[in-house]
């Protein structure tokens, strides 16, 4: 039955397959690509230790949704599991039900970078698709993503596939095409935002396609009405029938005030009771009476979860006379209650939680970050524009799997077998079993010398930052200077959704390698667009006019 379903997967790319025979210079370049993918996961098993991944593999195996962390990627690969009848495995660490998530996650990847391409090749051209191919495919980063038990991958793959989508309808000519393209995108980003919430930072620059879009102001109004109803009907499906059961929550997530306060100024609650405004005061008050606990800190499961019932009872009342007091007398109160010894901002929304609720804390946390959002405008524009100095989609020191140049607190061992070169790779203090905060880590602990070697290599030669810039550049004039409309359009929205992502991320948590993950696919097209246009410009401006003046 698995064998079967298998080869319905592969038969169903194979129209993808033959689109692709008409083009052999872009069929090799995919084929390439697909080949550097497999040797990388070949080399290294799907890491599982890292941050959050077990957190995401114990919500796939024990089939639960999260208030912390969003459960689309979990949900989704929960569903490919039972259609190909992968067993369950025993643990979160059981090494054959990892080996198949892996394997599925390879296919997965592959399958929509294929389907991207030639959506890609439809909308622009082949140049733009081989470039876009070569900068998403290549990057070492984005398949260290991939061979991992996280989401940022997934995000990332799914709105360049609903960028694509929206591109199609834009230049498309059938209304039933565009309708359909504009519907199928909506839903495809809609899915993005259950995989990883962060995805609607850029809904609002790629709802410009539609908006923009020659057609009549009463055919957009119907189209936005139709994906909006798709896309709820999809939502509201998850929450329902995956979501709600084991969380007992309609709403997604509550961990917005423990994210917010996270990127508070460092000294913000510190200041006199004075400068504060109420909805700050009001968080400086409860942290005062809450016990400092901070041991707490979990992916919340259930909206339930917290102290026992009857000591949250006596927390709430006290919440709910503090939310009551006015300014001047929690000025009065905070004077006679000043935050314990030990209390840390960051981290600060965890014995709320516990002791208090989800809702109401998370309400207030968001409130309180308003306050120091515009009372303190120039600390989060200053973090734009340093951020701004650093980024680069091509760091060797964010990738998550290890070079003999960062091992990553790992020890190379001894070889397993010599005739084929796997190592024993093991951490350096085993202090858990298995252990935690591990940058990279799976418990088969073995990886292929010939491998790494490789790709380390690979990865010191591919993309310096200068070159970087200097592509970023290029395909920025590329788009700028475009004859053609749509180039220019579309170049633009790529543009202003990439910076979007990146401002917004800079001003909570930064840009981690989790961010530049999720960015990469946008990246990579807005590189195949501008740099084909460079090109194309180049080729109009100087060799045709080369051309029609030749040298004596």
């Amino acid at each position: 039955m698995k064998l079967l379903k298998m080869q319905s997967m592969i038969s169903a790319k194979r129209h993808s397959l033959l689109l692709l025979s008409k083009n052999k210079y872009l069929a090799f370049i995919f084929l390439f690509v697909l080949v550097v993918n497999f040797f990388f996961f070949f080399t290294y098993p799907i890491n599982v230790a890292a941050y959050d991944y077990p957190n995401y593999l114990a919500m796939m195996h024990d089939q639960v949704s999260n208030l912390v962390h969003a459960s689309g990627y979990p949900a989704f690969f929960m569903v490919l599991l039972s259609i190909f009848d992968v067993p369950q495995g025993s643990t979160i660490y059981d090494i054959a039900w990892l080996n198949e998530i892996q394997r599925l996650q390879f296919l997965l990847h592959t399958g929509l970078l294929l389907c991207c391409l030639i959506i890609c090749t439809n909308v622009f051209n082949q140049l733009s698709a081989i470039i876009m191919c070569l900068v998403w495919g290549l990057s070492t980063l984005f398949m260290a993503g991939v061979d991992s038990a996280a989401p940022e991958w997934l995000l990332g793959e799914l709105m360049a596939l609903s960028f694509l989508l929206s591109a199609q309808a834009f230049i498309c000519k059938s209304n039933k095409k565009k309708i359909i393209g504009y519907a199928f995108s909506g839903v495809i980003f809609s899915y993005a935002y259950l995989v990883k919430y962060n995805a609607l930072l850029v809904f609002p620059i790629l709802a410009l396609i539609l908006i923009f879009d020659r057609k009549s102001v009463c055919w957009k109004f119907f189209v936005i009405s139709m994906s909006i109803v798709s896309c709820l009907a999809l939502i509201l499906a998850f929450v329902e029938f995956f979501h709600y059961p084991t969380t007992k929550s309609k709403q997604l997530n509550y961990d917005h005030a423990w994210v917010l306060l996270n990127d508070l100024p460092s000294q913000y609650l510190s200041l006199p009771s004075e400068q504060l405004e109420i909805n700050s005061l009001r968080w400086k008050a409860l942290s005062s009476v809450v016990p400092v606990d901070y041991s707490t800190a979990r992916a919340y499961c259930c909206i339930e979860t917290g102290a026992p019932a009857d000591v949250r009872d006596a927390y709430y009342i006290k919440y709910r006379q503090i939310m009551r007091l006015s300014k001047n007398e929690l000025i009065v109160f905070l004077k006679s209650n000043p935050l314990p010894n030990g209390f840390i901002t960051e981290l600060s929304a965890i014995p709320l939680y516990w002791y208090i609720g989800f809702p109401e804390i998370d309400a207030l946390g968001i409130a309180t970050f308003k306050e120091a959002l515009l009372s303190n405008p120039m600390i989060y524009i200053n973090k734009i524009f340093t951020g701004i100095k650093s980024w680069s989609t091509y760091d060797k020191q964010m990738i998550m799997v290890p070079f003999y140049s960062n091992k990553l607190a790992l020890i190379f061992g001894e070889n397993i077998n010599h005739k084929n070169g796997f190592i024993k790779i093991i951490p350096t203090v085993h202090v858990h079993n298995p252990p935690i905060s591990q940058l990279y880590w799976n418990p088969q602990e073995v990886v292929w010398r010939p491998g790494i070697l490789g790709f380390e290599s690979f990865t010191s030669i591919i993309m310096p930052r200068w070159m970087e810039l200097l592509i970023f550049v290029g395909a920025m004039l590329g788009v700028l200077f475009s004859t053609n409309a749509s180039v220019r359009f579309l170049g633009f929205v790529l543009l202003c959704a990439i910076a979007t992502f990146s401002a917004a991320s800079y001003v909570l948590l930064g840009m981690r390698f989790k961010e530049y993950i999720s960015i990469i696919p946008l990246v990579a097209i807005f590189y195949g667009v501008g740099l084909s246009a460079s090109h194309n410009i180049f080729r109009d401006v100087f060799v045709l006019k080369i051309g029609r003046h030749p040298i004596k």
